[in-house]
């Protein structure tokens, strides 16, 4: 707007002129509806069976555990990420909070999946950096899906 162009060209003439943060573009940004294929499977990390969910073919998180188990707990990380991109999304949305018993990521107001302690044991870290680095899995991955 022309308001918008006149606050831009005052900041610059003053010397407060910056570029935004990816932060505040993402918050400006409308919510955008994200195509993807949502797949889980199985493979070995470090020795160790793991469940796998991957997004257009690019793993966003590796889930530690029995394999009945860790390919149950993807398949539900799964059906909740393909739930949460059915309507238009920021990734924004991708958060994690503390919760009994681990650390968990949400898409929106939906549980994805909760890091446990015994998942940090695995991966030799915390619940709370597992979560993390599965929240970051699924924002690169839903990122890539994006550009293609």
């Amino acid at each position: 707007t022309h308001a918008d162009l006149e606050h831009a060209v005052q900041a610059g003439l003053q010397g407060q002129l910056r570029p935004a943060t990816a932060a505040e573009v993402e918050a400006a940004a409308p919510p955008r509806q994200i195509r993807a294929t949502i797949t889980t499977g199985a493979m070995t990390v470090n020795g160790r069976r793991c469940g796998v969910v991957a997004i257009n073919g690019n793993v966003a998180m590796y889930i530690p555990g029995a394999p009945a188990a860790a390919a149950k707990r993807a398949q539900a990380a799964a059906a909740a990420l393909k739930s949460w991109l059915a309507k238009p999304v920021k990734m924004s949305q991708l958060t994690t909070q503390p919760v009994t018993g681990g650390w968990k990521l949400l898409a929106g107001s939906k549980g994805v999946i909760t890091a446990t302690a015994a998942d940090g044991k695995a991966f030799g870290q915390s619940a709370q950096t597992v979560a993390g680095k599965w929240a970051s899995g699924v924002k690169y991955a839903l990122a890539r899906a994006n550009m293609q």
